[in-house]
């Protein structure tokens, strides 16, 4: 159960956080970095890729 509120909590960081010039590091986990991007992708795809750097 905690991995995944691990998965949803990068997931919804990279949807919330795509418009920033940073990105969150996830160095150990893979996974959660598959996420975070898949969050990121999504948000910048409902958006038309209008705030993309």
């Amino acid at each position: 159960m905690q991995r995944l509120i691990d998965h949803l909590c990068a997931f919804l960081a990279g949807v919330t956080e795509f418009r920033q010039s940073f990105t969150k590091a996830y160095p150990h986990d893979d996974d959660l970095s598959v996420r975070y991007d898949q969050g990121r992708e999504l948000a910048h795809r409902l958006t038309f890729r209008r705030y993309e750097a």
